[in-house]
């Protein structure tokens, strides 16, 4: 796989992270507008949650797995640009955990 291939996958990966981080927060959202009403929502809302939250976890391994590929191959290449990762995924994470 080459360095293109690996950018490419980790931007594609990016962008599921955001779309599942926003899922998630939505359904948070409609989880604390259902508390006090619809039992039945509020038990859909809470199964949603959960598997937001199996996916989210699965895409954050996914991503870390592409990021020690890229730092692999980095070093076999002699370059290293992985901040920018970082950051994003530790702000994607952080946002994830305190939810």
């Amino acid at each position: 796989m080459s360095n293109e291939d690996i950018e490419s996958k980790i931007n594609e990966s990016r962008t599921k992270i955001t779309v599942e981080t926003k899922i998630f927060l939505g359904l948070l959202n409609m989880f604390k507008m259902y508390k006090n009403n619809d039992k039945h929502a509020l038990q859909q809302c809470e199964n949603k949650i959960q598997e937001s939250t199996q996916r989210l976890q699965f895409l954050k391994n996914e991503y870390e797995k592409l990021l020690k590929s890229k730092e692999e191959m980095e070093r076999t290449t002699g370059s290293n640009n992985k901040t920018e990762e970082e950051s994003v995924l530790s702000y994607y994470w952080y946002h994830f955990l305190i939810y």
